[in-house]
């Protein structure tokens, strides 16, 4: 789990341990490159094995494109999207060696629709696209790795990529 609120993420690590399963927590910021990779080796040095990548992230800031301060704007491109690239860039090596695994991104519905909210819709429309192109990635990186190993069949890699896009409400 990652997130930036302690406190919130001591109390999820914890009821997932009441549940009998096993939790690691690894305070990271998603902006750092090198904290992301170090979260995903601690990951594989705890369980072996990467199964699922869950991505929410997103930052809101209110305006089109006149009012809109450039700098948040580029904060809401550097939130929204850069981690999700991180995150998938540290993981998918994981994945592609034990033979699959799921990602599944939450872009949002303002993606599709203009509430005056131009750095959230934007980013999260992107998030869409990022999603789409790297769905057709793994397909070929799946393919590749077991062309490398001689598989005859690409079915040993079983990916799911999946952007969802929510309503608004409590995230």
């Amino acid at each position: 789990m990652i997130t930036k609120i302690g406190r919130q993420l001591d109390e999820t690590a914890e009821a997932v341990r009441a549940t009998g399963r096993k939790c690691l927590v690894v305070p990271t910021d998603v902006t750092r490159s090198e904290q992301v990779n170090a979260m995903a080796e601690a990951a594989i040095a705890e369980f072996g094995r990467i199964d699922i990548l869950h991505n929410n992230v997103g930052v809101t800031h209110m305006g089109g494109p006149v009012e809109l301060d450039e700098d948040k704007f580029q904060a809401a491109l550097d939130l929204n999207i850069g981690p999700v690239y991180r995150t998938a860039k540290a993981v998918l090596p994981y994945m592609l060696k034990a033979g699959g695994g799921a990602i599944v991104n939450v872009s949002s519905l303002a993606a599709l629709r203009s509430n005056r909210l131009i750095s959230y819709e934007a980013t999260k429309a992107a998030l869409l696209g990022l999603s789409r192109s790297a769905a057709g990635e793994l397909d070929a990186a799946a393919l590749e790795h077991a062309m490398r190993s001689y598989a005859n069949v690409v079915r040993e890699h079983r990916f799911r990529l999946v952007a969802l896009k929510p309503g608004a409400g409590d995230a």
